[in-house]
């Protein structure tokens, strides 16, 4: 019921957003370079930062050798002009009829994610604080919600698991992640900001959906299971539910390589946690399975012919290409992909909220 209550705010918040187009698509920001400042039709100018939704009736001020990229529709429109700019006078108009393949089902998840997200804080755009020039020194804030001036804190939980009636918090690790590699390390932004992508990079989702296994594969109950151990972990072939592995551990996470589990490329599997005390009771449970390496190489072939993918930047390729995992079941390494464009620009707002949304989809 709560949720049900939130997404219904989020969807009134997001009709009463200034920033859509005549077709009702949000224009999003899908990436900016340089000093930009963005005129709303109403309101104190702010600054540009990437994931803001913008108004066609605003006007940009970009400084020399500074550029965006817009997105309006299923067109990610560059701009590079110096000076004012109506928003408006700078897109093109659409071209006739639909286009079908990757491009527009990211494109189009991206519109959706943006419409129904919070806007920037004030402390990314300026908006609001010392002038409006200069955001405001970071501060952390426990109070506001996700509909507020602050996002939600990344929430950490040692009680909920991947069950319940509602959806569970990301656990937040600060060991290895799911999978067999290390998630980037947090960086510090050469920007001006609050840094929301450095929490969200240790966030720790599961080992679940396909994966292609170069090492040793890292499993983390971490954050999902209450109290101690010992653990029983346990891995089933899914065909036949034989079991192919077990053992019992202290530790929370099981580096396991597919020689040692005794797993099969193109086979799958279920790992499963259980308390020593109690092995026959299941806590969590998560399928998976092994992929050649050429099948995970395949899935970027999907993007080979996106102009969009190739002219953006190195964050927004790695936006694209978590995408483009995650629709082909691998989930691990998408999560992957999206902590790296995180640990690359902390305050990228189109990247901690598709990162977010990826959480709700695939949790």
């Amino acid at each position: 019921m709560k949720k049900a209550v939130f997404l219904l705010f989020a969807l009134v918040l997001a009709a009463a957003s200034p920033g859509w187009s005549q077709s009702g698509k949000a224009l999003v920001v899908m990436e900016c370079q340089g000093k930009i400042k963005y005129y709303p039709p109403e309101g104190k100018p702010m600054k540009m930062v990437s994931g803001l939704v913008v108004d066609p009736e605003g006007t940009f001020k970009l400084a020399k050798e500074s550029s965006l990229q817009i997105l309006n529709g299923t067109d990610v429109v560059p701009i590079d002009q110096t000076g004012k700019v109506k928003i408006q006078d700078a897109l093109p108009e659409s071209a006739p009829g639909m286009r079908l393949g990757f491009g527009t089902d990211f494109l189009t998840m991206v519109q959706k994610t943006m419409r129904s997200s919070s806007g920037p804080p004030s402390a990314l755009t300026g908006r609001k604080g010392a002038g409006g020039e200069e955001p405001p020194p970071a501060t952390t804030s426990t109070k506001k919600g996700a509909g507020g001036e602050e996002p939600p804190p990344p929430p950490t939980s040692t009680k909920k698991g991947a069950g319940g009636e509602e959806p569970p918090p990301p656990p937040t690790s600060t060991k290895k992640g799911a999978g067999g590699e290390e998630p980037p390390p947090p960086t510090t932004s050469t920007k001006k900001g609050m840094g929301y992508g450095l929490t969200m990079v240790n966030w720790n989702f599961p080992l679940k959906g396909k994966i292609y296994a170069s090492g040793p594969i890292f499993f983390s109950w971490e954050g999902y299971v209450d109290g101690d151990g010992p653990w029983v972990f346990s891995i089933r072939n899914s065909s036949d539910n034989s079991e192919v592995y077990r053992t019992e551990t202290k530790d929370p996470y099981i580096s396991l390589t597919p020689i040692q589990a005794k797993l099969s490329t193109g086979n799958s599997y279920s790992w499963r946690v259980a308390r020593a005390s109690i092995p026959s009771s299941t806590l969590k449970s998560f399928e998976f399975s092994l992929e050649q390496e050429n099948t995970e190489k395949g899935v970027l072939e999907a993007l080979q012919d996106e102009a969009a993918y190739k002219n953006g930047g190195a964050v927004q390729k790695l936006l694209w290409e978590a995408y483009a995992y995650e629709q082909a079941g691998f989930l691990y390494k998408a999560d992957t992909l999206y902590k790296k464009a995180l640990s690359m620009e902390p305050d990228n707002w189109l990247a901690v909220q598709l990162y977010r949304a990826f959480w709700g989809r695939r949790f």
